[in-house]
């Protein structure tokens, strides 16, 4: 069987399109599909992909971004025998029979790291660097600001956007604006320039985060801790699926419920602080502390 995944970047860029080519590639070794992965799509471009990759034979066609979700499903309605799997985020399969899609609650990701930076914050000042505007993450910046003042009622929240996901240099340069301003923890929300925005917060004495993967390694004077949001999950579901001919349309929710959201381990931080976090945590795992999807 042949599966096509679909990226915003490329396989081995930042930190996003890693993760989900990494689980991809655990699928295919397992049931032994072919993988082919097409790279740097935009989401105005993906529409056309989907279709070649259907129309060339591919049993599964996968897109590993939430914009992605809208021109997926019109997509899969004209290819009623390809299976379309989306991940990260999709409020509607159109009740097709032929797609599924795994719902990560991203308020969730940003609250719980709001809490986090909240509490490493000394200064009472942290900043985001976001890309490109996109639901659900602009969406979900509420909640980052709404954990931090969860824990510290007083914090300032700055907020920088960025160009695009690869733009570096933007954000290399919104990092030193936001320790000009005070800021001593810096969330990154931008994929691939990531990468800029913890390497200036080392340089600069900040404290920042890592995102998908665990990347405390790279940065360790500046990353706290790294969230992971669970994809080898989703794409297991989907090898399975497919492998068994039993395709199961319909939306998974991923969250801390279920587990699928998790942080790494803690540096450069307090002894308290992780279990202040754990106790929070464990109130919107159980519903104490409610979030929304």
């Amino acid at each position: 069987m042949r599966i096509a995944l679909v990226l915003t970047q490329r396989r081995d860029s930042g930190n996003w399109d890693p993760a989900g080519y990494a689980a991809a590639q655990v699928i295919a070794e397992r049931y032994g599909f072919a993988l082919n992965v097409i790279e740097d799509v935009s989401f105005d471009q993906s529409a056309e992909v989907f279709s070649d990759q259907a129309r060339s034979g591919a049993e599964l066609v996968i897109g590993h971004a939430s914009d992605y979700a809208e021109p997926m499903v019109e997509v899969a309605r004209d290819f009623p025998g390809t299976k379309f799997g989306i991940f990260s985020y999709i409020t509607s399969t159109g009740d097709l029979l032929n797609v599924a899609g795994w719902t990560v609650s991203w308020n969730e990701v940003e609250f719980l790291t709001g809490v986090v930076a909240g509490l490493a914050s000394q200064n009472r000042h942290m900043g985001t660097i976001r890309g490109v505007e996109l639901v659900p993450a602009e969406f979900a910046l509420g909640n980052l600001i709404k954990g931090a003042r969860f824990v510290s009622p007083e914090i300032k929240v700055e907020v920088e956007h960025i160009a695009d996901w690869n733009d570096l240099e933007g954000a290399r340069s919104a990092t030193h604006r936001l320790a000009d301003l005070g800021v001593d923890v810096v969330y990154p929300a931008a994929d691939s320039a990531d990468a800029a925005v913890q390497a200036a917060c080392e340089e600069l004495g900040l404290l920042t985060f890592g995102e998908y993967l665990d990347e405390g390694a790279k940065h360790p004077a500046a990353i706290i801790t790294s969230f992971l949001v669970n994809e080898q999950r989703a794409y297991d579901e989907m090898g399975e699926m497919l492998a068994a001919d039993d395709w199961r349309p319909g939306i998974r929710t991923m969250n801390a419920a279920t587990g699928d959201i998790r942080f790494t381990q803690f540096r450069n931080v307090s002894d308290d602080l992780p279990r202040r976090f754990e106790e929070i945590y464990r109130d919107v795992a159980s519903g104490t502390i409610s979030i929304g999807a």
